[in-house]
């Protein structure tokens, strides 16, 4: 799999470390952080670069959109970062082919969606590191500790995304990790798993009832909402009298 390279340039040598530890605990390299255009464009002319992190006000005589702008050519995505929620920054990011734009502070959900869907439009698309290893017929094997844990999907039952992370909810366990709710849709298999909800699948061997005046499935001692746009769905899918 090929590793992911993340320059941050960042002028608050504090930010940039915490920076570097959220693009590191995300599973991407972070490469060392610069804080000005001159040394930015001395890295991107000696590493291959995935992503940048661009804070808008660095040192020097070029802002971070001039740096962008400078680049662009280049087609290195790049995340716009600012503490200014103002509408003549962005328009200037915009205008200097912006990937995304992060009004400071923001969480390590908010950068891993970002950081995914920057990776995903690049032409050798990337795939982020994903905790599921592999299946078999009846099982996942999750990787936690540096150990693969078999988990039954009739263990399994329900499992909640956000952003890109998502929690697996067994009988016993909780599993939490990175990957989109898409690809994990992918490794299960649709005669056992529905998505209820645009942040929820559903194991429906284990459904005990559903309220169709609250629009909620009922799982043992869970309750889980049911979306507008997916409850016909799931009707349909029921063995109904």
């Amino acid at each position: 799999m090929k590793e992911v390279k993340i320059l941050v340039v960042e002028d608050d040598p504090l930010y940039a470390i915490e920076l570097e530890r959220m693009v590191h605990e995300l599973g991407y390299i972070p490469l060392d952080a610069v804080d000005n255009a001159k040394s930015a464009l001395e890295v991107i002319a000696l590493e291959r670069i995935d992503l940048i992190l661009m804070d808008i006000s660095i040192k020097g005589e070029m802002d971070g959109i001039e740096l962008g702008a400078k680049i662009s050519p280049l087609k290195i995505p790049v995340v716009f970062l600012t503490s200014h929620n103002d509408d003549q920054y962005f328009e200037r990011a915009k205008a200097a082919g912006m990937h995304a734009y992060l009004i400071k502070p923001f969480n390590q959900f908010t950068l891993s969606s970002v950081i995914d869907s920057a990776l995903e439009t690049k032409e050798d698309k990337i795939e982020p590191t994903s905790a599921i290893q592999n299946t078999v017929s009846d099982s996942l094997f999750i990787k936690t500790n540096n150990k693969l844990n078999r988990v039954k999907f009739s263990a399994i039952h329900y499992i909640l995304a956000e952003g890109n992370y998502v929690e697996i909810i067994t009988d016993t366990k909780k599993y939490a990790f990175k990957i989109s709710l898409r690809r994990i849709i992918g490794k299960l298999p649709s005669d056992i798993f529905f998505q209820i909800h645009r942040g929820y699948l559903v194991n429906i061997d284990l459904i005990e009832n559903i309220d169709l005046s609250r629009n909620e499935v009922q799982l043992s001692r869970h309750k889980l909402p049911i979306g507008g746009r997916y409850k016909e769905g799931l009707l349909k899918k029921l063995n109904q009298l």
